[in-house]
């Protein structure tokens, strides 16, 4: 998409129904398909990154801190436009949804100063963390699918997964990558929402170069950051126009 292409989508929904939503979702997809900058070619590619996540991965498991995934067929055949330096692989492949664990209230300390995430973020605090930060959240019960960050260590209970990302993967484009997967959409609970985190394994996605990943998460709070104040001029102008008619009633 050029940057002219991207204006004239921005003029078409920005103040349409759900438009702002709208926004926010075009700039993530576009930033996990590698069209929101530019790729460089002397820069370390996405296969290296991939290596150091395998061999990170493989060191905890064989000193048993996270368990082996099942075994998955690499993706040999791609539909998607690769960027250049970029890797086309499964979720699976750069992250593991470690399981929270439950923390009853009544067993909280309400004067610690640890965060207690619960599956759409902060549900109260501890004097003990679980994991230790930075670390990202993902509702797995209630809200599935949900993606917060912590930059803390924190306690996230067992409505949720955390992810710790390998290799020293972008913190904030992890983050980004997970909510690009519409997790959500595999919901398959009957009374309380539910995320399955085999299914959640098999979405496909794309590994940019960690440079690069850099970059894209600038690019992108920096739109999220003008999206932001288009809302609120646009709920500001509603306002105005509410009030104006409130007050223009009385005209004869």
């Amino acid at each position: 998409m050029t940057p002219g292409e991207f204006i004239e989508v921005f003029d078409e929904i920005s103040e349409a129904p759900g438009g702002i939503e709208r926004l926010r979702e075009l700039v993530l997809q576009l930033a996990v398909r590698g069209r929101l900058v530019p790729q460089n070619a002397n820069e370390e590619p996405a296969a290296v990154l991939l290596e150091r996540i395998r061999e990170e991965r493989a060191q905890l498991i064989r000193s048993k801190q996270i368990r082996p995934q099942r075994h998955r067929d690499p993706i040999t055949c791609s539909q998607l436009k690769i960027p250049e330096g970029w890797k086309h692989l499964y979720l699976g492949d750069v992250i593991d949804l470690e399981y929270g664990k439950s923390l009853p209230l009544k067993d909280r300390k309400d004067l610690g100063d640890v965060p207690v995430y619960g599956s759409n973020g902060v549900v109260g605090k501890h004097d003990v963390a679980l994991v230790n930060g930075p670390c990202i959240v993902v509702g797995r019960k209630g809200s599935a699918g949900a993606v917060n960050i912590s930059r803390r260590s924190c306690w996230p209970i067992d409505t949720t997964y955390f992810v710790r990302p390998y290799g020293g993967m972008s913190l904030k484009y992890t983050s980004l990558m997970l909510s690009a997967a519409r997790l959500e959409e595999l919901d398959r609970a009957t009374a309380i929402p539910g995320l399955n985190r085999e299914e959640a394994y098999l979405r496909e996605t794309l590994l940019p170069p960690l440079a690069e990943q850099h970059r894209i998460v600038a690019k992108v709070y920096e739109l999220y950051g003008l999206i932001d104040r288009l809302e609120q001029h646009i709920v500001a102008k509603r306002e105005y126009h509410e009030a104006f008619a409130a007050a223009a009633t009385n005209i004869v």
